[in-house]
């Protein structure tokens, strides 16, 4: 216990003045193939000593395992149903947008005098998303994706510009997003024994399908998805380095999250759009200077985020901006259930719509228009259905979902719907380069 009071004794105390936030996403990265989520493989050796003085929380949710609609309710504070961002695009093309009423957290930053600037890696999330709101610098490239490397080179000269003045800088890096093919110097990883025994407890074929069709060899996806991890690693450790080199590591917040995860031909799905944990689970680090690191086993969904950043940061507006979002901040509250929702997409490619609650250990999902029911103490990869062993519990938590899926669509009706705005050829054209819209 000593060692534990001179510990904190020797934290740092909260910083006079404004606080600097760098918040990074990390597009389409799952939990479990991070190294400080106990990966087999280093793939992230500095996001490993980044948590390691950090809050790691271990059960982090995002709400759809899609783009947009998680990156807007991270932003917002507010779950999809209740902002109506439900997928990138709408097949037909026409985007949805969300309500002026919902204000995002960037607009308070702003507000405050921050200087604040995104730089974002990928056509779902360019101008005309609504994502846009509140950073008087959106850089989003000139191309439908472009590599991280070049997004973080960006985000740096603006950093460099303006670490002296207070600053909210959000980085967003769309390198693990398929297809997985690293860089000469990041393709390390290839297919052992200690890989293939990974792939056997998960009961992931040795083939699958991504969206649309195409064949995927799942040891090979792994080995080019762990390579695209190791560079993104070095994209945000790059960050961190500027603000040791500059000085200002000491009153910076940073917060490194997942948009949602990835398939990789888990439950025979190669991409992302479902509801199994491996595409709703997400890392999600918070480091905050002050604060001793802990690993948080309580789960947290996507929406918690920014309202527990701005328990942290002293801004006009962020109380009430707090008591209007649907998210807690969680180092004060317990985190509610989390509601996931799969893609329009998915509809639009012929799967029925999916449904997850996850409460504490218990994951409720309707899939394929069945109820199911898992328990992650005891059967963490979600391979034991026990609906039909423990039908209360199923019937409780299906109704819980019932419910809750209710109250958010009243909400939304509440702040008011999303509006679809038509997109331009060239927006269409960049989206369909992904696969987003119907030909």
């Amino acid at each position: 216990m000593l060692a534990v009071l001179l510990a904190l004794a020797c934290r740092p105390a909260p910083p006079d003045g404004p606080v600097n936030v760098l918040l990074v996403t990390l597009d389409t990265t799952r939990a479990d193939h991070l190294s400080a989520y106990g990966y087999i493989r280093p793939t992230t050796p500095h996001l490993r000593a980044l948590a390691e003085r950090s809050l790691t929380f271990d059960a982090a949710w995002a709400p759809m395992a899609t783009t947009l609609p998680s990156h807007t309710s991270l932003m917002t504070g507010v779950w999809p149903l209740e902002h109506g961002v439900l997928s990138n695009v709408e097949h037909g093309g026409r985007r949805l947008v969300a309500s002026e009423a919902i204000v995002p957290a960037a607009q308070l930053f702003a507000d405050a005098g921050y200087a604040t600037a995104a730089f974002v890696s990928a056509a779902p999330l360019h101008r005309g998303t609504g994502i846009e709101r509140g950073f008087a610098t959106f850089d989003q490239g000139d191309r439908v994706v472009r590599p991280g490397r070049v997004t973080t080179e960006a985000a740096l000269g603006w950093l460099r510009e303006h670490v002296r003045e207070p600053f909210f800088l959000w980085v967003h890096d769309f390198d693990p997003h398929g297809p997985f093919d690293p860089p000469r110097r990041y393709d390390r990883f290839r297919r052992d024994p200690t890989l293939d025994r990974w792939l056997a407890q998960r009961r992931i074929p040795e083939a699958t399908h991504r969206a649309g069709g195409a064949p995927m060899q799942t040891a090979e996806a792994h080995d080019g998805y762990d390579g695209e991890l190791l560079e993104v690693d070095d994209h945000v450790q790059r960050l961190l380095d500027l603000l040791e080199r500059r000085g200002v590591a000491d009153r910076t917040i940073v917060v490194v999250v997942g948009d949602h995860g990835e398939g990789l031909g888990q439950h025979d799905v190669g991409g992302h759009g479902h509801v199994w944990r491996e595409q709703l689970q997400v890392p999600l680090l918070v480091h905050v200077p002050w604060l001793p690191p802990r690993r948080i086993e309580a789960p947290v969904a996507m929406v918690d985020v920014l309202p527990t950043l701005l328990g942290l940061v002293d801004l006009p507006g962020a109380d009430a901006w707090r008591a209007r979002a649907s998210g807690h901040d969680v180092l004060h509250e317990p985190s509610g259930p989390s509601l996931g929702l799969s893609s329009l997409r998915q509809a639009a490619l012929g799967t029925a719509p999916q449904r997850a609650l996850t409460v504490g250990r218990w994951r409720w999902l309707q899939v394929d228009g069945r109820e199911q029911l898992y328990d992650l103490g005891t059967d963490g990869f979600e391979l034991t259905d026990l609906a039909e062993v423990l039908p209360v519990h199923r019937q409780l938590l299906s109704r819980w979902a019932d419910a809750l899926e209710a109250a958010q669509r009243a909400r939304g009706g509440e702040l008011g719907a999303a509006t679809a705005a038509p997109l331009s050829p060239e927006e269409v054209q960049a989206l369909e380069a992904l696969g987003y819209t119907a030909p």
